[in-house]
């Protein structure tokens, strides 16, 4: 590794600090320990590897309060959560998760993950009207979307796919 790779921002000497990658930034978590974006995601990778979810959550804690705007940490520690049987922070993680990839123009992951919430906690069927009805990046919500969702709430049912008895192939 290049000396330059393991300088810290705030020691090194006549390099500007925009020269430095973003994973440099530090952090105190957990004590005053001190964490980057990489050694976090290392952390995390390895408590994973080792079956370690309390390890993998602190990680994510770190990484949530480094990267606020990064959906994934939410995601992942609802993941974590709902693997520990802790279902109601699970949920909690995972709307964290469903409002960053709203706002950040993902909305069909936003939409697939309230799936998971609506397993986790039933009372919140209303999740997915409520995120596409939310305004997207680029403006308004999309009306299409909106009257999709209506005519879906109106449909009584699915048709059926299977073919009526004594009805030929086509």
């Amino acid at each position: 590794m290049s000396p330059r790779a393991r300088a810290d921002p705030a020691t090194a000497k006549g390099v500007p600090a925009s020269d430095f990658p973003r994973e440099s930034v530090k952090l105190s978590y957990d004590g005053g320990a001190m964490a980057t974006v990489t050694s976090l995601r290392t952390d995390w990778e390895r408590a994973v590897e080792n079956n370690r979810p309390e390890d993998a959550l602190t990680a994510l804690k770190g990484l949530q309060r480094l990267e606020p705007k990064e959906p994934r940490w939410p995601h992942r520690a609802g993941e974590t959560l709902r693997r520990l049987g802790k279902h109601a922070e699970a949920a909690d993680a995972f709307l964290r998760a469903i409002e960053l990839y709203h706002t950040q123009g993902f909305e069909a992951r936003a939409e697939a993950l309230a799936k998971s919430v609506l397993q986790l906690n039933p009372s919140k069927a209303d999740l997915i009207a409520e995120i596409r009805a939310m305004p997207t990046p680029s403006g308004p919500a999309s009306p299409f979307l909106a009257a999709s969702a209506k005519m879906r709430a109106a449909a009584p049912t699915r048709p059926s796919v299977e073919p009526e008895a004594g009805a030929k192939p086509k």
